[in-house]
């Protein structure tokens, strides 16, 4: 998944506002057209906002003013956190992300400008970012509405290529070679469109079972898991049919691909995806097993947990850092894990961080537009983008490959903490 990062999306948002205010201005008469542009921009302009601010001035732009920054905000942060919903981590749910976030997004990117009266055009600014952020977080809400009504609904033919696309961060014309109707994962056709009457040309879409499952196998694919008391409630509501096909999502999930599940619960890859998909029930012996992995031993059926491995043996500094950064609520380990030289986390604003193991001082890295944006006076040293001079480690980060770096030789634990407040504050 392509997230952009909060510092770029903040950015874009601003150059969209541009649009909106210089909309106002073009609509009002004077003097009531600079009046009420100034007054939403929380700034006086002269002129045309988008030709006369300069940088500095649309940075100082005030996001906090704006609802629609919070919602893009919240949305973000379930993406970058790969929650399965809107505010709760491990509860599939899809009404208050697309009630409270998602259609105010889109309702607020139709109404910007598609033309430019002035000498400076800045309406492309309206699909970049942001529109990404609103494009991702509608697929991963098709996604996740798969999840949700696994066991009482058949909702299983809501993703297109395209979204899957964005979900995987593979090309369309790559992803087309693996759907088909008797390919690795099954399509549909239809004459209607399933979700907004924006998809009205869009008239195959993917089997949600089989989406799911793929993704899954990817080692990059990253989706938090299930809360397993939402799949016992959920278990004591539905039929046996519909009981077997959500304990499989939600197996797919916590556990893994189903060519990993299925030899657990003693039955074929091929029974499995059939159950998975409403097309049977599991026997008595296979559910009952089913829900002991899930309910009792949640560990996922996989070898490549090395987390534990690669924080045991910390030299004292490192693992005063480390613990200081797992203690703070507002950061999280990253979904790729920790390796033998590197220790990787991520804001709960979306931003990536690592910390470089050393014997003595350990070295703790941001993306250099998240330096230059928010860690102003503090005593850093410059990583180029190129590869000589770095720990390769660092590119597995997707903000971080081929990007220049900023790196803070944590001496004290008090400068790693002013650090991390700079970087996480609204």
């Amino acid at each position: 998944m392509d997230l952009p990062t909060l510092t770029d999306i903040d950015l874009n948002l601003r150059h969209c506002l541009l649009l909106k205010a210089d909309d106002l201005f073009f609509t009002l008469a004077q003097p009531q057209s600079s009046q009420m542009r100034d007054s939403f921009l929380g700034l006086e302009v002269e002129g045309l906002a988008d030709e006369n601010l300069s940088a500095d001035e649309i940075r100082s732009i005030n996001l906090g003013r704006f609802s629609i920054a919070e919602r893009i905000q919240l949305l973000h942060a379930m993406l970058a956190n790969r929650h399965l919903s809107l505010h709760e981590p491990n509860t599939p749910d899809t009404e208050d992300a697309r009630n409270d976030a998602l259609h105010f997004v889109e309702h607020f990117l139709s109404t910007l400008p598609t033309v430019a009266l002035g000498g400076l055009d800045l309406t492309s600014a309206r699909n970049r970012e942001v529109r990404q952020v609103w494009e991702l977080a509608g697929a991963w809400l098709s996604l996740i509405e798969i999840i949700d009504c696994a066991f009482y609904e058949d909702t299983n033919w809501l993703l297109t290529v395209s979204d899957l696309a964005l979900l995987s961060g593979i090309d369309v014309r790559t992803l087309r070679n693996l759907c088909g109707p008797s390919k690795t994962i099954r399509t549909q056709a239809t004459g209607e469109a399933k979700r907004t009457p924006s998809d009205a040309n869009v008239f195959v879409y993917l089997n949600g079972t089989d989406a799911l499952d793929w993704l899954r196998s990817r080692k990059d694919f990253k989706i938090a898991p299930i809360d397993t008391a939402w799949i016992t409630r959920s278990l004591a509501k539905a039929d046996k049919r519909n009981a077997s096909r959500g304990l499989l999502i939600s197996a797919i999930l916590n556990l893994g691909p189903l060519e990993r599940i299925a030899p657990a619960i003693d039955i074929t890859v091929e029974k499995a995806r059939a159950c998975a998909n409403g097309e049977g029930e599991l026997s008595a012996h296979s559910f009952e097993r089913l829900v002991h992995l899930l309910t009792v031993d949640p560990t996922p059926i996989t070898q490549d947990s090395d987390t534990m491995k690669y924080i045991a043996d910390l030299s004292p500094p490192t693992a005063s850092l480390h613990k200081l950064l797992m203690n703070d609520p507002r950061v999280e380990e990253h979904p790729k894990g920790h390796s033998q030289y590197v220790l990787r986390y991520r804001t709960r604003t979306g931003h990536e961080i690592a910390v470089e193991k050393r014997v003595k001082t350990p070295l703790l890295y941001f993306t250099r537009s998240l330096a230059d944006d928010r860690l102003t006076g503090f005593d850093l040293e410059y990583v180029p983008a190129t590869k000589g001079g770095r720990n390769s480690n660092l590119n597995t980060l997707e903000t971080f490959r081929a990007k220049p770096l900023a790196c803070l030789r944590v001496n004290e634990l008090e400068t790693a903490r002013k650090a991390l407040d700079a970087c996480v504050s609204s």
